[in-house]
Protein backbone atom coordinates (compact mmCIF):
# COMPACT_ATOMS: atom_id res chain seq x y z
CA UNK A 1 0.00 0.00 0.00
CA UNK A 2 2.92 2.49 1.18
CA UNK A 3 4.85 1.65 -2.39
CA UNK A 4 1.27 2.27 -4.07
CA UNK A 5 1.07 5.55 -2.33
CA UNK A 6 4.79 6.43 -3.20
CA UNK A 7 4.06 5.63 -7.29
CA UNK A 8 1.59 7.79 -7.08
CA UNK A 9 3.05 10.18 -5.71
CA UNK A 10 5.90 10.12 -7.73
CA UNK A 11 3.65 9.72 -11.13
CA UNK A 12 1.96 12.87 -9.59
CA UNK A 13 5.33 15.43 -9.59
CA UNK A 14 6.51 14.03 -12.56
CA UNK A 15 3.60 15.51 -14.65
CA UNK A 16 4.21 18.95 -13.53
CA UNK A 17 4.51 20.85 -16.62
CA UNK A 18 3.70 24.84 -17.29
CA UNK A 19 0.63 24.74 -17.30
CA UNK A 20 0.06 22.04 -14.74
CA UNK A 21 2.37 22.61 -11.65
CA UNK A 22 2.46 19.80 -9.13
CA UNK A 23 3.46 19.68 -4.99
CA UNK A 24 2.60 16.66 -2.53
CA UNK A 25 1.36 17.27 0.68
CA UNK A 26 2.33 14.19 3.21
CA UNK A 27 0.47 15.59 6.49
CA UNK A 28 1.37 13.67 10.04
CA UNK A 29 -1.88 12.48 11.93
CA UNK A 30 -3.90 15.72 12.39
CA UNK A 31 -5.41 16.53 15.85
CA UNK A 32 -7.38 19.07 17.10
CA UNK A 33 -10.80 20.35 15.31
CA UNK A 34 -14.16 18.75 15.98
CA UNK A 35 -13.64 15.26 15.94
CA UNK A 36 -12.69 12.40 13.36
CA UNK A 37 -10.50 9.99 13.73
CA UNK A 38 -8.29 10.77 16.18
CA UNK A 39 -11.04 12.17 18.65
CA UNK A 40 -12.47 8.78 18.03
CA UNK A 41 -9.47 6.80 19.44
CA UNK A 42 -8.78 8.82 22.32
CA UNK A 43 -11.90 10.48 23.61
CA UNK A 44 -13.84 7.10 22.84
CA UNK A 45 -15.01 4.49 26.02
CA UNK A 46 -13.30 2.19 26.97
CA UNK A 47 -9.93 3.57 27.63
CA UNK A 48 -7.44 0.81 26.14
CA UNK A 49 -4.45 0.67 23.68
CA UNK A 50 -4.72 -2.11 21.19
CA UNK A 51 -1.66 -3.47 19.56
CA UNK A 52 1.88 -1.88 20.46
CA UNK A 53 2.22 0.68 23.11
CA UNK A 54 5.26 2.05 21.95
CA UNK A 55 4.49 2.94 18.14
CA UNK A 56 5.32 6.39 17.27
CA UNK A 57 3.41 8.21 14.96
CA UNK A 58 3.92 12.12 13.79
CA UNK A 59 1.14 14.47 14.78
CA UNK A 60 0.19 18.07 13.82
CA UNK A 61 -2.59 20.21 14.70
CA UNK A 62 -5.23 20.79 12.61
CA UNK A 63 -4.56 24.60 12.36
CA UNK A 64 -0.79 23.83 11.64
CA UNK A 65 -1.46 22.18 9.04
CA UNK A 66 -3.74 24.74 7.18
CA UNK A 67 -1.24 27.15 7.79
CA UNK A 68 1.31 24.61 6.00
CA UNK A 69 -1.45 24.30 2.91
CA UNK A 70 -1.53 28.53 2.87
CA UNK A 71 1.83 28.92 2.91
CA UNK A 72 2.66 25.99 -0.02
CA UNK A 73 -0.03 28.22 -1.81
CA UNK A 74 1.53 31.46 -1.15
CA UNK A 75 4.99 30.72 -2.48
CA UNK A 76 6.05 31.41 -5.62
CA UNK A 77 5.49 28.51 -8.06
CA UNK A 78 8.89 27.99 -8.98
CA UNK A 79 9.88 27.21 -5.09
CA UNK A 80 6.99 24.48 -4.84
CA UNK A 81 6.69 23.14 -8.11
CA UNK A 82 7.65 19.07 -8.25
CA UNK A 83 8.35 19.05 -4.55
CA UNK A 84 7.10 17.02 -1.67
CA UNK A 85 6.28 18.17 1.49
CA UNK A 86 6.23 16.64 5.12
CA UNK A 87 4.08 18.26 7.18
CA UNK A 88 3.89 17.27 11.45
CA UNK A 89 5.62 18.46 14.37
CA UNK A 90 9.14 18.09 14.40
CA UNK A 91 11.06 16.01 16.95
CA UNK A 92 7.87 15.22 18.52
CA UNK A 93 6.74 11.87 17.76
CA UNK A 94 5.33 10.65 21.54
CA UNK A 95 4.25 6.76 22.09
CA UNK A 96 0.87 5.80 21.71
CA UNK A 97 0.55 4.71 25.23
CA UNK A 98 1.91 8.04 25.80
CA UNK A 99 -0.57 9.91 23.93
CA UNK A 100 -3.12 7.96 25.39
CA UNK A 101 -2.22 8.04 29.06
CA UNK A 102 -1.89 12.34 28.65
CA UNK A 103 -5.39 12.52 27.09
CA UNK A 104 -6.67 10.22 29.81
CA UNK A 105 -5.56 13.02 32.23
CA UNK A 106 -6.55 15.49 30.33
CA UNK A 107 -9.84 14.46 30.58
CA UNK A 108 -9.78 13.73 34.24
CA UNK A 109 -10.20 10.19 33.77
CA UNK A 110 -9.03 7.88 36.35
CA UNK A 111 -9.28 4.82 35.29
CA UNK A 112 -6.74 2.12 34.19
CA UNK A 113 -5.73 1.66 30.90
CA UNK A 114 -6.94 -1.90 28.95
CA UNK A 115 -3.96 -3.32 26.85
CA UNK A 116 -5.07 -5.43 24.46
CA UNK A 117 -3.31 -7.27 21.18
CA UNK A 118 -4.52 -5.68 17.90
CA UNK A 119 -7.74 -6.95 16.01
CA UNK A 120 -6.88 -9.28 13.59
CA UNK A 121 -8.99 -7.55 10.97
CA UNK A 122 -6.74 -4.42 11.78
CA UNK A 123 -3.97 -3.48 9.11
CA UNK A 124 -0.93 -4.03 9.87
CA UNK A 125 -0.02 -0.39 8.60
CA UNK A 126 -2.43 0.64 12.16
CA UNK A 127 0.20 -1.60 14.63
CA UNK A 128 3.33 0.28 13.21
CA UNK A 129 5.58 3.44 13.72
CA UNK A 130 4.54 6.56 11.41
CA UNK A 131 7.36 8.51 11.74
CA UNK A 132 8.36 12.04 8.68
CA UNK A 133 10.95 14.29 8.90
CA UNK A 134 9.04 17.57 8.27
CA UNK A 135 12.95 19.41 8.30
CA UNK A 136 12.00 20.94 4.29
CA UNK A 137 8.68 22.66 5.95
CA UNK A 138 10.68 24.46 8.72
Amino acid sequence: AMKDREDFENHILAVSSASLKTTVVRPGFVYGGQGGFVANLFYSEPLVIQGRRDMRWSWVHVDDLGEGYVAIARAPRVVVDKQLYNLAAPNDNPTYEELRTAMAKAQGRKEAIEYKEAEKDVPTRWNTDSIINPAKAI
